[in-house]
């Protein structure tokens, strides 16, 4: 199978996980037998080809206003007219347009689509390759990516994975004009969650998309052999443990804000791994100056996840499949979670973890409390986050790629046959 790959960022330009499970179920193809090829952007005038571990990956200069991903500060009115140049990007299509004929696939996989626009399923629909998008976050809905704004999620109950489309913002209604019908063009959509997959069912996205299906993000093989045997029975200290960017949906503040008020006779600590801000961090560290709070700043999970003993991820956004969920569990260690988007797919609340409202820090608390003065409590995750790990093992999310490729290509072909009889 010829599978040709459509994502804004690619190694060794990388934002976040989306592009590291991206390069990893890449190289997968290609291990198969499969000839894959990338299409990712790169700034104004920097065009170039690379082959990686077998997979070729065309970086197509940005037709921009500028290009997104050099973290360089820009004014909002630059922003605005950068989002509505991307609603329909068509010099970028081109581009993409000329790499279907010349790579001529049997299949083409979006992911990111920043720079590259809608145009560029009118491009390769109009070329008559099959399309199968991948949902990693909101981008289609909102230009943030997150549907989260001023602290608060946008659109509907927040532990409800639906939004109302009458109220989105003005500027998410602007500047996704066109997104919801070029959904049409596409002939299979990955959700990397049920959560992020019914946001976009419930705006209306995707109705007329005949294959839907369900794929969990993965580790590579080497990832998942990091398991540390703890001892919890005789713990008389545990460390609770933060990892990721440092910003405000993330839900740093809520883990603080629960562990700020806790009373317990036993010793605990908190690590906090990960950049952020330097006004913000500030802020933080003024207003949570305990001294058994450790900020880390940017650090490997190889060395971070060895120092805790339990993870917690309190986002307060819809956060669609977070990875750093099953990369601690590849190191043994269980999850307290929020209620919140893909986090209670990849939990299971009382075996390898458990869940909580991040809107009450005080169930938080409560819940932290309890293992704090009865550590040993924790061993009883070790087994189940044990046997939960092989549901990350990236053969299986190949696999699961490939097997709905094959489904796309099938169902294309019946619909070719339908429109042309013999």
């Amino acid at each position: 199978m010829k599978i040709l790959t459509l994502s804004s960022m690619y190694h060794p330009y990388q934002y976040g996980g989306a592009e590291t499970v991206l390069k990893t179920i890449s190289e997968g193809f290609v291990e198969r037998g499969h000839q894959v090829q990338v299409l990712a952007s790169v700034p104004r005038g920097e065009e170039r080809e690379i082959n990686t571990n077998g997979v070729k990956t065309h970086f197509l200069p940005s037709q921009s206003f500028y290009w997104p991903f050099d973290k360089q500060p820009r004014s909002d009115l630059k922003k605005l007219l950068w989002h509505a140049q991307n609603i329909r990007n068509y010099r970028m299509a081109k581009l993409v347009a000329a790499e279907v004929v010349r790579f001529k696939p049997d299949v083409m996989v979006t992911h990111n689509l920043l720079e590259f626009s809608i145009a560029a399923w009118e491009a390769v629909q109009a070329a008559g390759v099959p399309i199968v998008h991948v949902l990693h976050d909101y981008g289609l809905l909102c230009p943030r990516t997150t549907i989260f704004r001023n602290g608060q999620i946008c659109t509907g109950q927040p532990d409800q994975n639906k939004i109302d489309p009458a109220k989105r913002c003005t500027s998410c209604k602007l500047l996704s004009v066109g997104k919801q019908g070029a959904t049409a063009f596409i002939d299979g959509v990955v959700g990397v969650s049920q959560a992020v997959l019914d946001v976009h069912l419930s705006a209306g996205y995707f109705e007329h998309t005949p294959i839907r299906q369900i794929i969990n993000n993965a580790l590579p093989e080497h990832d998942l052999h990091h398991f540390i045997e703890r001892d919890y029975q005789s713990k008389t200290e545990i460390t609770i443990g933060f990892i990721g960017k440092l910003v405000p949906d993330k839900g740093i503040e809520v883990l603080l804000e629960s562990l700020a008020h806790i009373q317990t006779q036993r010793k605990w600590k908190l690590l906090i791994g990960g950049s952020a801000d330097p006004s913000y961090l500030a802020a933080l560290k003024m207003r949570f100056p305990q001294s058994n709070i450790e900020f880390l700043g940017f650090i490997k999970s190889v060395d971070f996840y060895p120092k805790i003993d339990l993870l917690v991820v309190p986002s307060i956004w819809r956060d669609p499949y977070p990875t750093v969920i099953f990369e601690a569990y590849s190191y043994g260690l269980p999850v307290f979670g929020s209620q919140r988007g893909g986090i209670p797919e990849a939990i299971l609340a009382g075996k390898t973890g458990e869940l909580f409202e991040p809107d009450s820090p005080n169930e938080l608390g409560a819940l932290l409390t309890k293992f704090i003065e009865q550590p040993g409590l924790l061993q009883a995750y070790v087994e189940p986050v044990r046997q939960e790990l092989s549901r990350y093992n990236i053969s299986r999310q190949i696999d699961e790629h490939l097997s709905l490729y094959q489904r796309v290509l099938a169902q294309h072909a019946q619909t070719l046959n339908k429109r042309n009889p013999e």
